[in-house]
């Protein structure tokens, strides 16, 4: 694939209670707002929160795998949450590369993680270099 700027990519996601409890195996990160369901809503939050890690690890398959630089490789990310992310929603990332620097051979991509009503909850970072 030609890259250019303005190449997007949109995927559908649903933290399932599964998928949480798989990356909680593999992240070892039991922080109790994402385990116990009692404590956070005892917080304030409605339910058990989504790692944040866990975030931008799918999103990061879109310059990854979907808008990807052949022979690139990730050299810096960064993420902001707006608003908590919870289990069995289904959300959407909309990434879109919107830089390409050939003297550096490197590409910057922007995901934005919508809720079910595509209200902003998440915006994640990444560049890329060949």
């Amino acid at each position: 694939m030609s890259l250019k700027v303005g190449h997007s990519y949109e995927l559908k996601i649903c933290f399932s209670e599964e998928k949480c409890k798989e990356f909680i195996s593999v992240s070892n990160d039991v922080n109790k707002y994402h385990t116990d369901k009692a404590f956070a809503i005892n917080k304030g939050y409605f339910g058990e929160l989504i790692h944040g890690t866990h975030v931008v690890s799918v999103a990061s398959t879109i310059p990854a795998v979907h808008l990807y630089a052949e022979d690139s490789v990730l050299i810096s990310q960064k993420s902001e949450f707006f608003k908590p992310l919870y289990r069995d929603i289904e959300y959407i990332m909309r990434g879109e590369l919107v830089k390409i620097d050939l003297r550096f051979g490197t590409y910057k991509y922007i995901v934005h993680v919508l809720d079910e009503n595509e209200k902003l909850v998440a915006k994640c970072e990444f560049n890329m270099k060949k």
